[in-house]
């Protein structure tokens, strides 16, 4: 067994199946900050934060497939809006008031 994130607590992750990588949703304890991001599975699943703390209460994280880093679907508690994200971390969409 192999641990690839300490003192987190993830909430959620999704695997691109095109490339392995995983995709996750998480409160870092030490940092006691919300993050998503990926483990880069070529590269011995190396840890690549998107989203520092910048939206928290995100769950029910979608990768969208591809050979490269596609861009992810989360879900933000409390509004409850479906957020799209580039492969960067931009916002390219929302839609909302979906129940949990």
């Amino acid at each position: 067994m192999n641990t690839y994130l300490s003192n987190y607590f993830i909430y959620d992750i999704s695997i691109n199946a095109e490339n392995g990588d995983v995709y996750y949703t998480a409160y870092n304890k030490n940092s006691r900050n919300w993050e998503t991001g990926y483990l880069i599975r070529a590269n011995g699943y190396e840890q690549c934060p998107i989203l520092d703390n910048a939206i928290a209460h995100l769950y029910c994280i979608q990768v969208i497939p591809g050979e490269g880093q596609s861009g992810f679907l989360v879900l933000q508690g409390g509004t409850w809006n479906l957020l799209r994200f580039d492969k960067n971390g931009k916002q390219i969409g929302a839609i909302g008031q979906y129940s949990s």
